[in-house]
């Protein structure tokens, strides 16, 4: 996703790793970029939004029984 919307908003260039890696992982040189373009109303972010749901989903289930209950409740 990120990769065409670069197209239209050539801020997105060199923010791969931030909209792959974990939030908490990452440097205060990638919170900048960050904040700003989170401002922006980019597909790159809704993305990114959903991942770390399904993370926080994923992470407070107990077993994979409890994560497809959650995820089915998030979902629907």
């Amino acid at each position: 996703m990120r990769r065409q919307e670069v197209k239209r908003a050539p801020e997105l260039r060199r923010t791969r790793y931030i909209w792959l890696k974990d939030k908490p992982a990452w440097s205060n040189r990638q919170k900048a970029p960050f904040a700003e373009l989170k401002r922006r109303n980019l597909k790159t972010h809704r993305g990114f939004r959903i991942q770390e749901t399904l993370r926080k989903i994923f992470h407070s289930a107990q077993s994979a029984a409890q994560a497809e209950l959650l995820l089915d409740r998030w979902y629907s």
